[in-house]
Parts: C-alpha cells; sequence; structure tokens
C-alpha cells in the first residue's frame, strides 16, 4: 500500500506543470528571452467613457442654448397686454332644416364681448 501511494505520488508530481511555465518535455521554452503574456490579461483600451452619458450631456446642453434662444425671442417679440383677455365668448347654433320654412341646415356663428 505504502509503495501503491508513493507511486501515485511519483504520478501527480510528474503531470505537474512547474512554477516558470515549462512543460515536462520542453526544456527552456518558457525563458526564451521575451516574456511570456497571459492570455487571461485585460488590455488596455484607453479612457473609459459612456456614450450614453456623453450624448445626454450634449442634448441638455442643445435644450438650454435652445431654451435661450427661445427666452430672448419671447422678450423681443412681446405683445402688449389684452385688456379682453378672458372675457370673449364664441359660440355656434345649428339650425335645422325642415321646421319653419328653412330647407337646408346651416351654422350661425356670434361673438360676443363682456365688459
Amino acid at each position: 500500500e505504502e509503495d501503491a501511494a508513493a507511486d501515485v505520488d511519483t504520478m501527480l508530481a510528474a503531470d505537474s506543470v512547474p512554477v516558470d511555465g515549462a512543460l515536462p518535455g520542453q526544456p527552456g521554452q518558457a525563458n526564451s528571452g521575451e516574456p511570456e503574456r497571459d492570455p487571461y490579461d485585460v488590455k488596455a483600451t484607453g479612457v473609459l467613457a459612456s456614450e450614453y452619458l456623453r450624448q445626454m450631456a450634449e442634448r441638455a446642453e442643445a435644450d438650454m442654448e435652445r431654451k435661450t434662444k427661445t427666452e430672448d425671442e419671447e422678450e423681443v417679440n412681446s405683445v402688449e397686454p389684452d385688456h379682453l383677455e378672458g372675457r370673449r365668448v364664441h359660440s355656434w347654433v345649428l339650425v335645422r332644416a325642415g321646421k319653419r320654412m328653412v330647407d337646408q341646415s346651416f351654422f350661425c356663428g356670434a361673438d360676443h364681448r363682456s365688459a
């Protein structure tokens, strides 16, 4: 039993990869002068910035410029106050054909101003 356990330990030791990266049967390949790149290393891509946040900032800036422009135009195009604001009433009346010697239906419109 001890020999079997020793054989298993010997086989495991023979199958293990040394720390320097050289595989069994390929001596000296890992130390060929240039460092071996780990395929799982994260590659530097430059400055990390969100495209969405950049677009939202541009939109916000454009909205602010548009609001400022419209506010300036409103100040320039301001109209004198209307003394009849909220006192105008407009109505339509449908007169239907058939009775009272009316041959055709029609609408009558009226403007009313209360002082």
